[in-house]
């Protein structure tokens, strides 16, 4: 049945009402309602695509970052009235002098707000300056966290474009991660959606950036007596190299494991050779720790006796094993022997053979001496 004009009108009219007081509402600030924080959605969120509801996780984070913006609009909106307060005024911006006259003015809800504040990042992070808070409730805004989940729901899914354009923008926002660390989940994503949709120059610079946080990677006079011994190609080398270094940046082993393939499968000997000897390194300073966990009175006494102890724990085996750490081993020695570093290799080989952890990589090794 068709509406006459003066009918339709009314409507217009009425639905251009219920528009205005919408807007006018949103406009608004209001507090993020208990149950509703951001941070319990993404929660929420993340047990979704544990358990494989794509569609669901997705839902949820969008509902996270919604509640995110709410919180922030309340945050700036509470900040900007406080801070035009006159006693506020003549206390000046820096924090220390601010928030007592926060305190003894009853002041809670921007007490609270910028405690919180304090409690993440600390107030050096602020320059000690109130309205550097205040600037940055916009940048807090963004939410890599789920940009990063979803991300990993539109890889699952196939869809690599948009994957990569999540998984940019979560690392566009890294410096308000709530983990630091996850920065580096981030980047490994990133390496790997490059390498999926044949990306290689952009794969190598994901990893590179993972490794600019080893400060044994980017220590040259570190990085050159590493190769220097290996290059020395004597029979006892081996067992000095594994002796003399240690390097605890544990996560960016991945990086290097990774990198000394990508460049070795180049016939870049010097870049394959520079990763996979750090990569080693690293990785016996993980192995050793653990052992010292639990054996008794571990100390190193050399790479076969590690390699036999770690033989005994199956899930130092299998963690080997699922990290290419065996299988980086055998390639440190086969870039040795195509960087010309003929006797370490030898060396590296023979003891493979007998006492690495799983025999498959055993046999590798006794392949690689047969050649």
């Amino acid at each position: 049945m068709k509406l006459s004009a003066f009918y339709r009108a009314l409507l217009l009219s009425a639905l251009g009402i219920i528009f205005s007081f919408s807007a006018f509402s949103q406009s608004i600030a209001r507090p993020v309602k208990m149950g509703e924080e951001d941070w319990r959605f993404l929660e929420q969120a993340k047990t979704l695509y544990r358990q494989g509801d794509y569609g669901g996780a997705i839902a949820v984070a969008e509902r996270a970052l919604s509640s995110r913006i709410q919180r922030c609009q309340w945050e700036t909106y509470t900040l900007e009235r406080t801070l035009r307060l006159s006693s506020v005024r003549r206390a000046g911006d820096k924090i220390d002098d601010v928030l007592p006259v926060l305190e003894q003015n009853g002041l809670t809800d921007p007490v609270n707000i910028v405690k919180i504040h304090l409690n993440v990042r600390g107030a050096d992070f602020y320059h000690n300056s109130v309205s550097k808070i205040l600037e940055f409730e916009q940048h807090l805004k963004e939410y890599p966290e789920v940009d990063y989940l979803i991300g990993k729901v539109y890889r699952m899914e196939g869809e690599y474009d948009l994957a990569l354009q999540y998984m940019k923008s979560a690392y566009s926002a890294i410096d308000i991660l709530n983990v630091p660390a996850e920065k580096y989940d981030i980047l490994y994503e990133l390496a790997d959606l490059c390498y999926d949709t044949g990306r290689e120059d952009d794969f190598e610079k994901y990893l590179l950036l993972v490794l600019s946080d080893n400060a044994d990677y980017t220590n040259e006079r570190y990085m050159n007596a590493l190769i220097h011994i290996i290059e020395e190609n004597e029979k006892t080398t081996v067992e000095k190299f594994f002796m003399l270094y240690r390097s605890t940046y544990s996560v960016t082993l991945e990086s290097l494991i990774r990198l000394s393939t990508y460049y070795m499968n180049l016939g870049e000997n010097d870049k394959a050779l520079k990763c996979a000897s750090l990569g080693t390194i690293t990785a016996l300073t993980k192995i050793e720790a653990a052992l010292e966990d639990r054996i008794y009175d571990y100390d190193y006494t050399g790479l076969k006796d590690l390699l036999t102890r770690s033989s005994q724990f199956t899930d130092i085996v299998e963690w080997g094993n699922s990290h290419g750490v065996w299988e980086l081993f055998v390639h440190f020695a086969d870039i040795a022997m195509d960087s010309g570093n003929l006797v370490f290799a030898h060396e590296l080989y023979k003891t493979l053979e007998k006492y690495a952890p799983d025999t498959y990589w055993q046999n590798m090794a006794s392949s690689r001496l047969v050649k």
